[in-house]
């Protein structure tokens, strides 16, 4: 007798909220304070990258509703290019993902010692960051469907203050500022090119649904769905982030 197949456990909402997940974050606090210098000009290049971010996770979701099966970019270039070059591919994937992870997992044991200030302790900070890595890893260990939900609760949670930022602030809006398209002083090909590597850094992860492909119901309509989702979402906070 053949093995049954395992059930396809992530939905639309699962896999919005990875791509959100992935792409929103610190960002939303760092990136518009550092492009607030270009004026309006930065709002364009918000929407302008958003369009091209859309574009490339459609391709993406195009990708996956031809070869459905887990893995993203790593099974896309290893079905196109060989065993070799797919382990490149995901080798480096891999490798862009773990060396994140202590960064974050410190950027947490450092925000939530400034919420609780009689806590700062070095000890205290090492058992935080630890074990928000290994907390990771045990939900990871559960299962598709648990990091799915913890996905889905996770960012749906952090949406909540970014919306109030981001809508809640446009009350306070100094309109006169939105009169300035280019204030920096600079040209405007040298302040394009300093504005896109910050917007594309803001997207990177577009690809995100992409990666468990093999555990998504209906992939070839849930993916570009989720992808395009989750991408206009993630440009709208920063739009409106960007104007507050």
């Amino acid at each position: 007798m053949g093995q049954a197949t395992p059930p396809k456990t992530l939905g639309i909402a699962a896999c919005t909220a990875i791509v959100v997940g992935n792409m929103v974050g610190s960002g939303f606090y760092l990136s518009p304070s550092a492009m607030a210098p270009y004026g309006t000009l930065s709002i364009l290049a918000w929407i302008v990258m958003g369009a091209g971010a859309i574009c490339l996770g459609l391709t993406f979701a195009k990708l996956a509703n031809l070869a459905p099966v887990t893995g993203g970019p790593y099974a896309f270039t290893r079905i196109a290019y060989g065993d070799f070059v797919g382990f490149l591919i995901g080798w480096g994937y891999w490798i862009s993902i773990w060396a994140s992870l202590p960064v974050i997992a410190i950027a947490f044991s450092g925000a939530v010692m400034d919420l609780f200030p009689e806590i700062r302790a070095r000890s205290v900070a090492v058992t935080l960051t630890v074990g928000a890595i290994w907390g990771m890893v045990l939900v990871n260990l559960r299962g598709v469907s648990a990091a799915g939900l913890f996905a889905e609760i996770t960012t749906f949670a952090k949406l909540v203050p970014f919306g109030a930022v981001a809508f809640i602030g446009l009350f306070w809006v100094d309109r006169a500022n939105l009169n300035q398209f280019n204030p920096s002083g600079e040209p405007l090909m040298t302040a394009v090119a300093a504005l896109a590597p910050l917007t594309m850094f803001a997207f990177m992860g577009m690809e995100s649904a992409t990666v468990p492909a093999g555990d998504v119901r209906d992939p070839a309509r849930t993916i570009p769905r989720s992808t395009v989702l989750g991408i206009s979402i993630a440009a709208t906070l920063y739009v409106l982030g960007t104007v507050v």
